[in-house]
């Protein structure tokens, strides 16, 4: 067996550990370097959400003209079956000054509660449903359009 001095046990001792942080450093390197590639795809990812985002704020809004039937009105002859859901006053609340009111109902009986914010979900999807499908000149958006545009943005 062989005798080392205190010295060189110390520096064989140093060189191992040496040689182990190496290794360490090594798979670090490999591990940064994975990590960057996904953070550069996300980038990309997120790049290109911002531009389809940028493309919306300059497309073309739609609004219910000024002079279009009042929510109270044109909602029962336009969904009947949920003749219950139309219980609102004032216009189509795109603004505060044609802001949708919820109204007292006598049809809903004082005991049953309403649930404001599914009357406020109905009441947009209806109203959307309104600037699609009825209020465009040449008769609106077809359903299949209406799918196509919501198929392009769940892809994005």
């Amino acid at each position: 067996m062989m005798w080392f001095s205190k010295e060189e046990r110390e520096r064989r001792k140093l060189q191992k550990e040496q040689k182990k942080l190496r290794k360490e450093i090594e798979r670090d390197e490999r591990e940064i370097e994975k990590l960057m590639k996904e953070m550069l795809r996300y980038a990309d990812i997120l790049k290109d959400g911002s531009e389809y985002l940028s493309s919306l704020n300059k497309a073309e809004t739609f609004r219910l003209p000024d002079n279009y039937p009042l929510p109270c009105e044109i909602l029962r002859k336009h969904f009947p079956q949920t003749d219950d859901l139309c219980c609102f006053n004032g216009g189509w609340g795109y603004d505060a000054e044609h802001a949708a009111v919820l109204k007292s109902d006598p049809k809903i009986g004082s005991e049953e509660k309403s649930d404001a914010a599914a009357l406020e979900s109905a009441f947009i999807e209806k109203r959307n449903r309104e600037e699609l499908f009825f209020a465009r000149s040449g008769g609106g958006v077809s359903r299949n359009q209406v799918s196509k545009l919501l198929n392009g943005c769940a892809a994005k």
